[in-house]
């Protein structure tokens, strides 16, 4: 792996954290992640991936409709992913995925300014393994997470896993409310 491009994507994410101006708390939430996919194959390292988030909270406090959750919100939530350094396959080559999910979220507040994330959904994945002539498969699976987020600048600092079908996905992204 090309160890600036990570450091770029790292830095870009931190900066528009630190960098951005205070939102109105609306229903909508739309951001960006850096993390890596770790796949279910042995011998497969780590691929380096980005991706666009976003969301809309449909109950609960500062949401569409408010209603008392026991303190926390529902939220759909959307998301692309795709590979920007390939992990290394080994013997087969380097692999690359693309993923599109939706899921439904329960975002509950720990306090003013940390909260707790759980999700559940259905990923849909384009896996290639290059090796000299391109392999691909593609499939459909359930897919869970859980993570946290801090609010940090005028939007929130997410840390997620998501777990898809032979597949783990550690993120760190930023987002803002409208």
């Amino acid at each position: 792996m090309n160890i600036k491009k990570i450091i770029a994507a790292m830095a870009l994410v931190a900066g528009l954290a630190v960098g951005s101006n205070a939102h109105a708390a609306g229903p909508l939430y739309l951001g960006g992640k850096v993390g890596f996919m770790d796949s279910g194959y042995s011998g497969f390292d780590p691929a380096f991936a980005i991706g666009v988030y976003g969301g809309y909270n449909l109950l609960g406090p500062d949401s569409a409709i408010a209603a008392n959750l026991g303190g926390g919100r529902l939220a759909v939530e959307g998301e692309v992913n795709f590979t920007l350094l390939d992990g290394d396959a080994g013997a087969y080559g380097d692999w690359g995925i693309t993923t599109l999910a939706a899921y439904g979220a329960y975002i509950y507040p720990l306090t003013e300014s940390i909260s707790f994330k759980a999700k559940g959904g259905i990923s849909h994945q384009d896996f290639k393994v290059d090796r000299g002539g391109s392999e691909a498969s593609d499939g459909t699976s359930l897919a869970f997470g859980v993570g946290a987020g801090f609010k940090l600048g005028g939007g929130t600092l997410d840390a997620e896993v998501t777990l898809m079908e032979d597949m783990n996905y550690w993120s760190v992204g930023y987002n803002w409310r409208f």
